[in-house]
């Protein structure tokens, strides 16, 4: 819960910093160059693993699946198990797999399709 907090912090004031720069067009054009790199790729791990602390605290089937599966809390990538259409989506309610175990509100849900299938519901 702490790196959380911490990682939510150390975002918000780069987000801050951010949006400071997004406003000049000269020094936003700086993140662009090679020497940024390096930390814009630091960053977006950042993000992500904050974003894997939410969903593993917040949402039921995530927390439960990663317990299901021996997740032990490493903070190495290639531990965290890899869901997938069989072992998550069809096991578990769209309700417990979203924060808090439930839809928010309307406009929750968006049906899609497939590229190629011209039949069939358009969640498979």
């Amino acid at each position: 819960m702490i790196e959380r907090w911490w990682l939510r912090a150390v975002l918000y004031t780069l987000g801050l910093l951010r949006w400071a720069v997004a406003h000049d067009a000269r020094a936003y054009a700086l993140l662009t160059l090679p020497l940024w790199q390096p930390f814009l790729d630091a960053l977006g791990r950042l993000r992500a693993r904050e974003v894997f602390l939410k969903a593993r605290d917040e949402c039921p089937a995530y927390g439960r699946f990663l317990g299901e599966q021996g997740y032990r809390g490493s903070r190495r990538w290639c531990d965290v198990p890899v869901t997938t259409k069989e072992n998550y989506v069809k096991r578990f309610a769209i309700e417990a797999r979203c924060y808090c175990g439930r839809l928010a509100g309307r406009g929750q849900l968006a049906a899609w399709r497939p590229s190629g299938l011209e039949k069939g519901p358009p969640w498979t």
